[in-house]
């Protein structure tokens, strides 16, 4: 599989688990060696979510990636457990899946925007982009992904900031080399 590419193995916190915290951890750690992350998909607007991502951070043997922005309260700001983990660099944060957590929806998801800038202002170095494609949940209308490459300008205004969480920060974890 590493030859292959994968560099990671996730834990879904939000649906239903395939694998338990204690297992996927144990299994994080089989693939320290290889350098594999560990990506979490949490919703830090249930209870107890912060302090449960704050223990399998603690417990990782290998980089931890928090999927979606963790899923916060649409509107709501960062939760500081994140803020905290990011600005550490105890994990990196995906700039992902804005149409999960907006409520004022596309094309621009408005109110997300506070919160990817408090994930940059926390540490740039640790976010990384994603669309989120294929969008494996069953929605009524699945976001269009041109919508989500769209919001690059916005979140990322700058062609520095933009190639930091587009390429550098995606090489440097997952391993990759910059082909350009």
């Amino acid at each position: 599989m590493h030859a292959l590419g994968v560099r990671g193995i996730r834990l879904n916190l939000v649906n239903p688990q395939v694998l338990s915290i204690d297992a996927a951890l144990a299994l994080a750690a089989r693939t320290k060696r290889l350098g594999w992350h560990l990506q979490v998909h949490v919703a830090l607007h249930m209870p107890d979510s912060d302090a449960l991502l704050e223990r399998i951070a603690a417990r990782s043997q290998v980089p931890l990636v928090v999927d979606h922005m963790g899923r916060p309260s649409p509107g709501a700001p960062a939760p500081h457990s994140l803020l905290g983990l990011v600005e550490s660099g105890r994990a990196w944060v995906k700039l992902s899946a804005a149409y999960r957590i907006s409520r004022s929806g596309p094309p621009d998801f408005a109110d997300v925007l506070p919160l990817v800038r408090s994930l940059i202002d926390a540490n740039s170095e640790r976010l990384l982009w994603g669309s989120d494609w294929p969008h494996s949940e069953l929605f009524a209308t699945p976001p269009r992904t041109a919508d989500l490459v769209d919001l690059l300008p916005a979140w990322l205004p700058d062609e520095a900031l933009r190639r930091l969480v587009c390429v550098d920060n995606p090489a440097r974890l997952y391993g990759y080399s910059d082909a350009a």
